[in-house]
């Protein structure tokens, strides 16, 4: 049974005044029994990005919850159903609050089956796998660059710089036609391989150079000599320079 050996997390306002992404589990609550880990950024210039952001996190954790049977491995269907469920939250707290109308979220969600590991992603937060600083998988974001860059019409050095690089194509929203998530079930895991769950603020100073770095085998321990604590390692590189909210789940899995 794949389960977690190692369990990383960060949830940093950055250079912002407040912080609209949200984690489930709660920061400094996850356990190596846990199986479900969400990270969601509020998006920012819509009212409200931290209340969709907690929101989403809580809705889809207390549908796996609920729904979710002993044994059963969530698909396409069962995700969609968790997703209709937290949209019918965020439709009775705005017919409460009518200023919130427009609030939405991105979503990462990774839920660990018995042999396999679900990964879905709507907006632009995302998610790795990463083996021995390889990596082996990576959401694509849902954003207007990303487009282009597939398209071959901006290279991926001029994206970094284009000017609407933050404008996503789908995120967690309340509306008439609500947007899709993306979701792939990952049968090649193996004991060893970590999986990044981060907001896009994360990625404006870690990139897959950075993470090659940090997570291959045998490089020696971080800090005082003790067990790398990976926390601290990304957040001493983001810290001071990272201008967004910054969150993130890092696990690292063993099968058993």
């Amino acid at each position: 049974m794949i389960q977690t050996s190692e369990i990383y997390c960060l949830h940093e306002k950055g250079a912002r005044e407040n912080n609209e992404d949200a984690l489930w589990p709660a920061k400094k609550s996850a356990l190596p029994a846990d199986r479900l880990f969400i990270v969601c950024d509020g998006v920012g210039g819509s009212s409200a990005g931290e209340i969709a952001s907690s929101m989403t996190c809580a809705g889809f954790a207390d549908y796996f919850k609920k729904q979710l049977s002993e044994n059963e491995q969530p698909g396409t269907h069962f995700l969609n159903q968790a997703h209709a469920s937290t949209l019918a939250h965020f439709k009775a707290h705005i017919e409460k609050d009518p200023s919130a109308r427009d609030m939405s979220t991105t979503l990462t969600l990774v839920y660990l089956n018995r042999a396999s590991v679900m990964v879905a992603w709507c907006g632009d937060s995302r998610i790795y796998q990463i083996r021995n600083g390889e990596i082996v998988f990576q959401s694509q974001d849902h954003s207007l660059v990303n487009q282009l860059v597939k398209a071959g019409e901006l290279t991926a050095e001029e994206a970094e710089n284009y000017p609407q690089k933050n404008l996503i194509l789908r995120a967690i929203q309340y509306k008439e036609k609500p947007s899709a998530i993306e979701s792939v079930e990952l049968t090649d895991v193996r004991p060893g391989d970590y999986l990044l769950l981060c907001t896009d603020g994360l990625l404006e100073n870690i990139n897959p150079g950075v993470l090659k770095d940090l997570l291959k085998e045998g490089e020696p321990a971080y800090g005082t000599g003790r067990q790398k604590n990976y926390a601290d390692a990304i957040d001493a590189i983001c810290k001071g320079k990272t201008k967004d909210n910054y969150s993130m789940y890092l696990i690292k899995l063993i099968n058993e």
